[in-house]
Order: structure tokens, then C-alpha cells, then sequence
């Protein structure tokens, strides 16, 4: 069982025949995906609607039901290894306007193309990540347009 669970999402935006998928800057320099830490008698999507409130002002998410992922990855606190879940959800906004709301946290976030937001992930797992979810998206869109 992992020490600490955060939730979060892909959040993306349709832009014409496209899309822009959401990414933050972090204070240790490293591009991902709006995430935070789960309080008590939340659900990962009250986390994740909180989050994407906190960190950028964006209000107005729509989840894919059918779309969950995780990825677990280990850390150094005090000495001690840490294991750390976190569990993703793919969201739409329609919100194209971002207001950058923990200035202790983020330094940046960007609308960015796939293979933008692709070339700034720092991690691998972000990475693949991005790329499920796209791939999802695209898969769905083929579906609906029948």
C-alpha cells in the first residue's frame, strides 16, 4: 500500500480540429499535469476539481468515465523512502484562460499542442501517460463521428 495518494488529470481543450492539453511548471523545474494531494472524504474527482481550481482557475471539468490510469514512483523525505500513487483522470474544459494560483508551487502552465506538451514532460511516465490519453481521446472521437 502506497504512503501517500494524490489525484489528478489530463485536462485538455478543443481548438479547432485539435486539441491543447494543460501542463504546469513546478518550482523544481519539472513540466506535469494538475495533481495534488487527496483530503480526507474526497473523492479523486473532488481533488482533482479542487486542484484544477487552486492551481489554475479552471471551474468548468468534464471527466471521461472511461478513462482512469495511475503511475507510483518513489521519493526522499528525512532519510526515508517514500511511495507515492497517483491516480489520473482525463478532463475537458472549455476554459482557454489560465490564472496561475500557487505561485509557491507553479512558476508557469501553458495550453500546449501533443507534441509540445510531449517534448516539456520531464518524466517518462508523464510521457506515457499523455500518450494513453490522447490515444483515448482519439479512439472516442473515431466512435462518436459514426
Amino acid at each position: 500500500m502506497p504512503d501517500e495518494r494524490s489525484a489528478g488529470a489530463v485536462v485538455y481543450r478543443p481548438v479547432d480540429d485539435d486539441r491543447r492539453y494543460l501542463l504546469l511548471k513546478y518550482r523544481s523545474g519539472h513540466w506535469g499535469f494538475v495533481k495534488g494531494h487527496i483530503e480526507e472524504g474526497e473523492s479523486i474527482e473532488d481533488t482533482v476539481r479542487r486542484e484544477a481550481i487552486e492551481e489554475t482557475g479552471v471551474s468548468d471539468l468534464t471527466f471521461d468515465e472511461d478513462f482512469r490510469d495511475h503511475v507510483i514512483y518513489h521519493f526522499q523525505r528525512s532519510g526515508n523512502t517514500v511511495e507515492k500513487r497517483v491516480d489520473f483522470l482525463l478532463a475537458r474544459t472549455e476554459t482557454e484562460e489560465l490564472e496561475l494560483g500557487s505561485p509557491q508551487e507553479h512558476v508557469d502552465m501553458a495550453w500546449l499542442t501533443y507534441d509540445e506538451a510531449q517534448d516539456r514532460l520531464t518524466f517518462d511516465d508523464m510521457q506515457d501517460l499523455l500518450a494513453s490519453a490522447r490515444e483515448h481521446i482519439d479512439k472516442r472521437s473515431t466512435l462518436n463521428s459514426y
